[in-house]
């Protein structure tokens, strides 16, 4: 990959091939978004008509997102039904968004991000600290897998 950007298009689009080759396999009806879906409303794929969006595996963790670099709402305040995390390369969990965004806000390790940038944000991207990158207007935060983890219960799926 020539940029980071591309790579992480490209690590996404894997993880959301696999996704939709489970479903399928299972009998599932699985239909991609538009591109306008994916980029505005931060829906992937359409599995039994339920709005998808796919978060593929990365080892430290995953990047949430409550703006995005545009300043718009994240894909924590996008429009799915579902959210799929993989947790490793054949498991994933999934989640409905808005009990797992309902989880976040109410969770005093994590809670509401800062909404007085850029005093209330940390110095330098990490677990559990709301972070603005330098010339964006995203807030995200990573939140390891071991986190993750504790919302996989009955809806761990392996390949």
């Amino acid at each position: 990959m020539n940029n980071r950007r591309e790579s992480c298009s490209s690590i996404g689009k894997l993880y959301e091939d696999k996704t939709a080759d489970f479903y399928r396999q299972r009998g599932c009806t699985v239909r991609w978004a538009s591109d306008k879906a994916n980029m505005f409303a931060h829906i992937d794929l359409y599995i039994d008509e339920d709005p998808v969006d796919v978060k593929g595996y990365k080892p430290g963790g995953v990047c949430i997102e409550w703006t995005n670099v545009r300043g718009k709402p994240g894909w924590l305040r996008g429009k799915s039904n579902s959210l799929i995390f993989w947790i490793s390369e054949e498991r994933f969990f999934r989640v409905n968004r808005k009990e797992f965004l309902y989880h976040i806000c109410r969770d005093p390790q994590i809670g509401f991000p800062p909404f007085s940038p850029p005093e209330g944000y940390a110095k330098a991207f990490g677990p559990y600290k709301w972070f603005r990158r330098h010339g964006r207007q995203d807030t995200i935060m990573m939140l390891p897998n071991s986190y993750l983890e504790r919302f996989t219960q009955e809806q761990l799926f392996s390949l």
